[in-house]
């Protein structure tokens, strides 16, 4: 028995109309990252490491700036230094620093967090956004 033309197209929308979600919900997943590390090592560095040789580190990823979080102060401030002013005496009094990764579809990002000089934490934040 032959299904006629309209039931073609009728079935035609009903699974385009669910594939297309299933779709987006599967990317979003696939490129969504929340890790956080607290011993050995992850993304080019090391737990333990001190703030110098972390710096040193740096220089050896794709950043393109680096937020200084300053959550010590009664109001949480940040500084953004792009990869042209990013020296270590700018970096050596902050203890969390978050690197940002160049992208237009992408939240991207490592944050760094030390604690008496020495790395204690490392996060990794991706995901993707729409833009307008």
């Amino acid at each position: 028995m032959e299904v006629l033309p309209i039931k073609k197209l009728l079935l035609g929308i009903v699974i385009f109309v669910f594939a297309i979600p299933i779709v987006v919900v599967v990317s979003w997943q696939l490129y969504t990252i929340h890790d956080s590390v607290y011993e050995g090592s992850a993304y080019g560095f090391s737990i333990g490491a001190t703030k110098r040789e972390t710096y040193s580190a740096i220089s050896r990823t794709s950043a393109h700036s680096i937020w200084l979080i300053y959550p010590e102060r009664t109001s949480p401030g940040i500084e953004i230094l792009r990869a042209h002013e990013i020296t270590f005496d700018k970096l050596e009094k902050v203890n969390q620093w978050e690197l940002t990764f160049g992208s237009k579809s992408l939240l991207n990002s490592i944050r760094l967090v030390f604690q008496d000089n020495k790395l204690v934490n490392i996060y990794r934040h991706r995901q993707a956004v729409e833009l307008p």
